[in-house]
């Protein structure tokens, strides 16, 4: 049998039902086109491929521009809500216009949250979230945390109760801390809405696992459990099945009387899954609520225990001493106003309450100045003072006498610098301090910003005196600016035109006289970590421009210029 022959065999024919030549050639043009068609929809689909990844990018590209333009006339608007505020504080008139005030910061944070919620959402679906993970400690978290909440439970009547159930200190966590805030004001937002003249309970639990877990998660030592519960007025079955969809409220009703974008608790979800844990939710209708959210804790976080957070960065520069404050005063209310005062105009204070724990926290931080009140119970300022002056290590600190009589002679006699009579005057206080500031030539901030309402809020803001603020509006023109005379520290925008934020910080590395200038970046875009490695070595800080807090930003210039600088109002 030839070779032919058993081929045909095999396709079940013979020669005399084989197809002709005609019908084989017929055959093979229609597998042709076939093979053709093939690749006509495998390049058709690479394009579209193609087409999509580049689709991707736009959007992400248009999301980064977005959250600037939107951010930023917000950041503007809720910063000069600020400052108006501080200016009606100084002249008395809060009782006027602190509640119309007061609304317009709210209404700016409400709409901030509301355009964040969406951008968090786009950027979910794109695929572009990323966490920026650093070590913090879970006090500070929740400190933080009820900061911003607090009033918002109390605006409807509502009791709160933190608890900690954990057998030893709730220690170090390391994970994004900006994003596990974020899910804990969502649920916490959450239960202070559907919740009127009722408790919302806070438990926080570390817990340790005693079972190897997964090889996925083999660093893993334990949870961190936050557990929020609330007696408001609950979901059903059905309402709980559709809870975690996005621009789901929990009935169709739920958005007319209580508002929102039903956005929080499926962002909660996706950065709690990004961070390797879970939300668990039990409710019942008209009983209650219980958000159950568990964050594990990896090995490194016992291992390097660093909080970054502005409240060690406060614990520090107080521990220093240096251009701090110290506050001796047996009157909580009065220690409060002058700390407040103090703090507005850009410095660091302490605050102890008699004698002894004064004298022991003086020795410890050797601050530029006290205040030291009189008449205190147990050891009165008289005392103090005379302690003070035969310490050779705390003599020549300046001692400020505050007091209701007039006893200045005899403080003077006693070694008192100088007198200030209660109730104190903010104008009076700044003048007196200023006394003690030590005397430099003023600090040069170049501020880069190319928004005109951003630049002016910024310089507002750091507006202490002893400060000579320049602006650029644009990286091109703040390398002239550096040129003709370099700064002590800038303030840069990073979303600019013509040379942007990223382009001028590698302009300033690539020059030995100019990298060593401190950077505080002050920009609305969310930093991919490309971006953080970019600025990783050149920018001390980065601040969210709708998060520009003036007693932060002035802490943070004070520390990187390592002066203090003195404030004129």
């Amino acid at each position: 049998m030839s070779s032919i022959d058993i081929i045909l065999n095999q396709l079940g024919l013979d020669r005399e039902s084989a197809p002709s030549q005609n019908e084989w050639e017929q055959l093979l043009d229609n597998l042709d086109k076939e093979l053709d068609k093939k690749d006509d929809l495998i390049a058709e689909s690479e394009a579209l491929k193609l087409a999509a990844t580049d689709a991707n990018q736009a959007k992400s590209m248009y999301l980064a521009n977005m959250s600037h333009e939107l951010r930023t006339p917000l950041a503007a608007i809720i910063g000069y809500g600020e400052l108006l505020y501080d200016q009606a504080e100084v002249l008395g008139v809060t009782q006027n216009l602190g509640q119309y005030l007061n609304k317009i910061g709210v209404s700016a944070n409400h709409l901030l949250s509301l355009i964040n919620d969406i951008l968090d959402l786009s950027k979910i679906e794109a695929g572009k979230i990323e966490l920026n993970e650093e070590t913090f400690t879970i006090q500070s978290l929740i400190e933080e945390t009820l900061v911003t909440m607090t009033p918002v439970i109390e605006k409807n009547n509502n009791r709160l109760k933190v608890e900690s159930h954990s057998d030893g200190p709730l220690g170090f966590m390391h994970t994004d801390p900006v994003r596990l805030r974020q899910i804990l004001i969502n649920i916490l937002s959450n239960a202070a809405k559907f919740t009127h003249n009722g408790d919302i309970n806070l438990k926080v639990q570390r817990k340790r696992i005693s079972v190897q877990p997964p090889v996925a998660m083999k660093n893993m030592v334990g949870w961190m459990t936050f557990i929020i519960s609330d007696n408001g007025i609950g979901m059903s079955q059905a309402e709980l099945n559709q809870l975690f969809q996005p621009f789901q409220q929990a009935s169709g009703d739920t958005a007319t009387h209580f508002g929102g974008t039903g956005l929080g608790l499926a962002i909660s979800q996706h950065f709690c899954q990004l961070m390797g844990g879970h939300i668990e939710v039990h409710s019942e209708k008209d009983v209650g609520t219980t958000f159950i959210i568990e964050i594990p804790i990896i090995e490194s976080d016992i291992e390097t225990p660093t909080d970054s957070s502005i409240y060690r960065l406060k614990q520090i520069q107080a521990e220093d001493g240096q251009g701090t404050i110290l506050i001796i005063d047996d009157d909580q209310m009065t220690r409060n106003i002058i700390a407040h005062y103090l703090m507005q105009a850009g410095m660091n204070v302490e605050l102890v309450s008699n004698g002894q724990e004064g004298l022991k926290l003086a020795k410890k931080i050797k601050p530029q100045a006290i205040i030291l009140d009189i008449f205190m119970p147990s050891m009165d300022g008289w005392q103090v003072l005379q302690a003070l002056k035969e310490d050779p290590d705390l003599a020549e600190i300046p001692v400020i006498l505050a007091t209701v009589d007039d006893l200045k002679q005899r403080g003077f006699a006693l070694g008192a610098s100088d007198y200030l009579q209660k109730p104190i005057k903010r104008e009076t206080l700044l003048k007196t301090i200023k006394k003690y500031s030590p005397t430099t030539g003023p600090l040069d901030i170049l501020v880069v910003e190319d928004n005109d309402q951003m630049r002016d809020t910024i310089k507002a803001l750091i507006d202490v005196g002893n400060l000579e603020v320049r602006e650029a509006p644009n990286g091109r023109e703040a390398l002239s600016l550096i040129a003709y005379s370099v700064p002590d520290l800038i303030l840069l925008d990073l979303m600019m035109p013509e040379m942007n934020g990223f382009e001028l910080i590698e302009q300033l590395k690539s020059n030995p006289l100019w990298k060593e200038i401190p950077i505080i970046v002050i920009s609305a875009i969310d930093l991919s970590s490309e971006d953080r490695q970019k600025l990783s070595g050149a920018v001390r800080k980065f601040i969210r421009k709708t998060k520009i807090n003036r007693q932060q930003l002035l802490d943070l210039i004070f520390n990187f210029v390592q002066q203090e600088v003195t404030v004129v109002y």
